[in-house]
């Protein structure tokens, strides 16, 4: 809520200035209040990775575990959800992700020894970031679908190698060689393509790149923690794979039927 009197440009916190009011919340809630890290207190839970939950796009938080849909913006109550409203002393998590190498070095301090992320992008609600703002959402997104593609094509990982960290950085190799290929493609441009078109085509394509980024997440959060419950990741991809196909199937239904 907007507070009467004079607009003030500074930012409470840093020498940012802003040119309105929906550019100063912006500023303070992606560069100030961007991230929770380790919410759910790993270290008195079993088995429990170190996350860091980040504003989404459309400014929220989500809450990272399995069937809770807790949805809210301000960093303090959010907070305070995870750690009371999941006492439990084992968590099932959603799709996590590793860190983009861009992302690691835009966190706090405190931030620096975590694990996963956890992060809600919602498409059609992406918002335009300021120039200046630290945390770009779009090209960590892109980075990450990035460098899950680059994953795929790698050598089978070692079975004895479970840490995550072994991933990530494969994967940032790979990418970092790819790199003259992927820079001539825009970030918005591909945005604009995926929320405009009405192509049955580029709407599978998205569709198929979501499932590939939530199916890695997975495997990547249960093969990273060598006491994993792989009968629940199993049943987890199993409803991820039937979601996935009969979305498909939707979308082929709904392109016959405009034909």
């Amino acid at each position: 809520m907007r507070r009467p009197g004079p607009y003030n440009p500074k930012c409470h916190w840093c020498e940012f200035e802003s040119e309105n009011y929906d550019e100063k919340e912006h500023h303070r809630l992606f560069k100030h209040f961007a991230a929770l890290y380790d919410p759910y207190k790993s270290a008195s839970k079993q088995n429990t990775p170190r996350i860091v939950v980040m504003r989404s796009a459309d400014l929220n938080f989500y809450c990272a575990v399995e069937g809770c849909d807790m949805v809210g913006r301000d960093h303090s109550r959010f907070g305070t959800h995870c750690d009371q409203a999941h006492p439990e002393k084992t968590l099932v998590f959603k799709a996590l992700r590793c860190l983009t190498v861009e992302e690691k070095d835009k966190l706090a301090q405190k931030g620096k020894d975590m694990e996963l992320c956890y992060q809600n992008i919602v498409a059609n609600t992406l918002v335009e970031t300021s120039e200046a703002d630290d945390i770009n959402l779009e090209k960590a997104q892109s980075n990450v679908e990035d460098r899950i593609q680059q994953a795929a094509r790698q050598p089978k990982l070692n079975k004895r190698s479970n840490k995550v960290g072994v991933v990530a950085d494969r994967a940032a190799n790979s990418k970092r060689s790819s790199l003259n290929e992927i820079k001539g493609t825009s970030s918005k441009s591909v945005k604009r393509k995926w929320e405009l078109s009405d192509n049955i085509d580029d709407m599978k394509e998205m569709l198929q790149a979501q499932y590939r980024k939530a199916l890695f997440g997975e495997m990547i959060t249960t093969m990273g923690n060598t006491e994993g419950d792989y009968g629940a990741s199993e049943q987890r991809k199993e409803r991820l794979k039937a979601y996935f196909e009969r979305s498909m199937a939707m979308l082929n239904d709904s392109g016959d039927s405009t034909s």
